[in-house]
């Protein structure tokens, strides 16, 4: 299977199926908050994820605890230079509310940053890049969801 995309936007849709795409994301994400699996929730009377301002970005860092990686079974993989170009896994990608693509790298312990990424072409589980995170870093494969449920304060009163 062959997804094109333009930009940093989703793969091309008609509107009324971006629409609905965009519209069951959310959905997703607000119920997040919900599950089990939240990383917002306290682990033994601590937060399970810590949230904080990254300077000169509207981006926020994301630090979770053990417990919490291990409760939305966070699994990770490294960025790799293959021979058509930078490959990440499909799985590692999300899609904002916008249509924008991002993902989640790993930067410290168990600290997660969003880093916007442009998408050059999908085939089949493998998503080529234009533009991303560098050759050898870290991006959530599992978990970037809540991940962004955290960082954007999906559950948050």
């Amino acid at each position: 299977m062959i997804m094109e995309t333009t930009g940093t936007m989703a793969p091309t849709l008609n509107q009324p199926r971006k629409k609905l795409f965009l519209s069951v994301l959310m959905v997703g994400m607000i119920s997040l908050s919900a599950c089990s699996d939240s990383v917002t929730e306290d682990v033994g009377g601590k937060p399970a994820a810590e949230v904080e301002e990254i300077k000169g970005s509207e981006l926020k860092r994301v630090t979770l605890t053990k417990e919490a990686a291990e409760r939305i079974d966070l699994k990770t993989e490294k960025v790799k230079q293959g021979l058509d170009g930078i490959e990440i896994p499909y799985g590692s990608v999300l899609y904002d509310p916008n249509g924008m693509t991002w993902v989640f790298v790993n930067t410290t312990g168990l600290s997660f940053e969003r880093k916007a990424i442009t998408v050059a072409r999908i085939v089949g589980d493998v998503v080529y890049l234009t533009s991303g995170p560098d050759v050898g870093a870290t991006v959530v494969t599992l978990g970037a969801a809540q991940l962004y449920g955290a960082e954007i304060g999906v559950g948050d009163e």
